[in-house]
């Protein structure tokens, strides 16, 4: 009968031999010119919002947000893209701790344009960018006080900001590909309208800083023309 460190030395062979034929597969990806992303999910929390709300909130969103990218060179693209999120809050703004309940749905529409850079190995893509982001948002608030029975808040803002984001692809196949990002945003509040409601005349933040996490799956279409390296004569 053989000794058992031969059938463990056969197995670490096989084990070895199987991580050396998975790492040396052909990579599935192939550049592409145009991709397409529909976010799955996205998830934001909310880390300053002009110390006006406390607890800061915490959202996540199902199928909430599409993106077109444009690869013009295999390390470069330009993107644009628009996403929903919706938050709840359950506590009113820091001057009117006095309330006895409060409750306020909060929701942004973020329209983006950004550029990344990329980096391949294997069916993986890596990428790091920057983006300018223009917000329009809805805040609709009611609660009551020992001061007054009940109040109504109603206002619309636009916001103003850049973020940085990065994040891991990996490609399916040449055309399908999975994501997942990651990203950090500043936002300037330079326009409210409405707020008229009792007791106050306008409670509106006038900043926002925020994270951002998203899950998304991409399409993507037309490979990506050769360029010639041949020196030029």
């Amino acid at each position: 009968m053989k000794n058992p460190l031969f059938y463990v030395s056969l197995g670490l062979i096989v084990i070895f031999s199987f991580i050396q034929t998975a790492t040396a597969q052909k990579s599935l990806y192939k550049p592409q010119t145009h991709q397409l992303d529909l976010q799955l999910a996205g998830a934001n929390y909310i880390t300053d919002l002009g110390n006006l709300y406390q607890p800061l909130p915490f959202s996540v969103n199902l199928l909430n947000g599409a993106r077109y990218t444009w690869n013009y060179s295999l390390k470069h693209a330009l993107r644009v893209g628009v996403a929903h999120r919706q938050a709840k809050f359950e506590s009113g703004p820091t001057s009117y701790l006095n309330l006895l309940s409060y409750e306020s749905q909060k929701k942004d529409t973020d329209f983006s344009i950004g550029y990344l850079y990329k980096y391949h190995k294997g069916p993986y893509q890596y990428f790091l960018g920057i983006e300018a982001i223009y917000s329009l948002g809805e805040v609709v608030e009611d609660g009551t006080s020992p001061d007054f029975p009940s109040f109504h808040n109603e206002y619309i803002y636009k916001n103003y900001g850049a973020g940085g984001f990065g994040g891991v692809r990996y490609f399916l196949s040449p055309n399908i590909s999975a994501a997942l990002e990651a990203g950090v945003y500043y936002t300037d509040n330079k326009h409210v309208s409405g707020g008229y409601g009792e007791p106050y005349t306008r409670v509106a933040y006038n900043e926002e800083i925020g994270v951002n996490v998203a899950a998304s799956v991409g399409i993507h279409l037309v490979k990506m023309k050769k360029r010639c390296t041949c020196p030029r004569h």
